[in-house]
């Protein structure tokens, strides 16, 4: 549940907090000793005064930290203790206004970085077609691949070896495809129960459950008859490889070449 108090980031008013003394809480011994004399200060101030916020979280943003500062908050006198890095960028503003200007130039900043690495992402991908056709390809979606890609829309550009391992996943789908063309599968019934299947991977697609996100793959069985189901974990194939695994089938009530997997264990990519 957000914070709604005083001290949230949301409700902080930088005016109201007066700077008492810093302080570290860490285990090096040496700062130990070079704070000494700060530590002693905030130990006296820490038993004589009321306090609002555990030692060793900040009581802005409840990160860890080990060198920290101590404010008063002056409306009621309580002492709050805070990260440096909350105490450099939030309390030493002057007042709510500049920081809320602190905090729309730090979201325009992100914005317009994000801007620059996704135009440069489209431009790298008008460079290299076999990598845009990859990536606007819904099937065809390995971890390997979609990690590729993810760093592409993360950083902008790919590295040669990143877009040759690309470009050689698309040339197998396309062979495969051809071969596969030229070649077609007998059509069979799907059978039931629990059943070894080996086949072709034809598609591959990311499903949002109540569970979390899911991989679920169309496999092609070399018999001729088509199942559906989730990816399990272990395998980490891409559309157009041979894969084997033993699930449960269940066949279509409109379709019987067609059936759906369930439970698969002994995968493995062949």
């Amino acid at each position: 549940m957000p914070r709604t108090d005083i001290h949230s980031p949301a409700n902080l008013e930088p005016a109201n907090y007066e700077f008492l003394t810093d302080f570290y809480i860490g285990s090096d011994k040496d700062m130990q000793d070079a704070y000494k004399f700060e530590n002693r200060d905030w130990e006296r101030l820490m038993q004589s005064n009321p306090i609002v916020s555990p030692r060793s979280n900040c009581h802005h943003c409840s990160a860890h930290y080990a060198y920290g500062v101590c404010y008063r908050y002056i409306p009621t006198g309580e002492l709050i203790n805070v990260g440096h890095v909350c105490a450099a960028n939030t309390f030493s503003l002057p007042d709510r206004v500049a920081l809320n200007r602190r905090n729309a130039e730090r979201k325009v900043e992100l914005a317009r970085e994000r801007a620059r690495i996704a135009a440069k992402a489209e431009a790298f991908l008008a460079e290299h077609p076999i990598i845009a056709a990859l990536n606007n390809d819904p099937g065809y979606k390995s971890n390997f691949v979609k990690d590729v890609l993810a760093k592409l829309f993360t950083y902008g550009e790919l590295s040669p070896r990143q877009v040759a391992a690309l470009e050689a996943a698309q040339t197998k789908m396309q062979a495969r495809q051809q071969e596969e063309a030229a070649n077609p599968l007998p059509v069979s019934p799907c059978p039931t129960g629990r059943v070894s299947v080996t086949g072709t991977v034809l598609s591959l697609k990311d499903v949002d459950t109540d569970f979390g996100t899911t991989t679920r793959m169309l496999v092609r069985d070399l018999r001729g008859f088509k199942v559906w189901g989730t990816c399990p974990r272990s395998l980490d194939c891409s559309v157009g490889d041979n894969v084997t695994f033993t699930a449960n089938l269940e066949a279509s009530c409109t379709d019987v070449n067609f059936g759906f997997f369930k439970r698969p264990t002994k995968a493995s990519r062949n």
